[in-house]
């Protein structure tokens, strides 16, 4: 069974209208195995699909179906991330499979696990990032790489690290406002959003 995991649709916005919520209605794809988390990713997908993988290849499944290690699992981190989109959750308690990704053992896991311990609603440079990371600030450019790369949407909050310093305001008449910001995966827009998320 260690091999197997599973993937599903998670609406972090259950509670909210597109209009209201932060991820714009868009849903999420959300891998779980027995250890924790594999991945989250925003999906193309616009309805609820399961899968489920192991031995026997990648099939479609219903939820109901999987091992239910796994669907406890995934009933866990969709609660959470719903209750992160509500306001009521600022601290994930899932844990994280990062043994799915070679990358975790390396300086990059190093990247990531700095930022899981970066507070909700704060926000650090890619500098700082690297220097939480017990490396020089100039490594600046690894952690912003190391933030492309992460697998973690929202979990691991990647979100949470900028160009520049900000004013707590977040001011969106600041005319330098997304260079300030950086990059993301999710768009600029989704970054602005998740950070106003979480300075209300």
């Amino acid at each position: 069974m260690s091999n197997h995991y599973a993937c599903g649709i998670v609406d972090a916005d259950a509670t909210r209208s597109a209009a209201q919520g932060i991820l714009f209605g868009r849903l999420l794809s959300v891998c779980v195995s027995e250890k924790g988390v594999r991945s989250i990713h925003l999906s193309n997908e616009s309805s609820a699909t399961f899968s489920s993988c192991g031995e026997e290849g990648e099939k479609i499944v219903a939820l109901d179906e999987w091992p239910l290690t796994l669907r406890d699992m995934f009933r866990e981190v969709e609660r959470e991330l719903q209750a992160y989109g509500a306001g009521t959750l600022r601290r994930f308690s899932v844990p994280i499979d990062g043994d799915a990704y070679a990358t975790w053992h390396s300086p990059r896991g190093e990247y990531w696990r700095a930022l899981r311990e970066i507070p909700y609603g704060e926000t650090v440079t890619y500098g700082e990032l690297a220097m939480r990371s017990g490396r020089q600030k100039s490594a600046a450019r690894a952690a912003g790489q190391a933030c492309a790369k992460n697998p973690w949407l929202i979990l691991i909050p990647c979100h949470r690290v900028i160009a520049s310093s900000l004013s707590s305001s977040l001011l969106p008449s600041d005319n330098h406002l997304e260079k300030r910001l950086g990059g993301f995966g999710g768009g600029l827009e989704l970054k602005k959003r998740l950070l106003y998320h979480e300075k209300m």
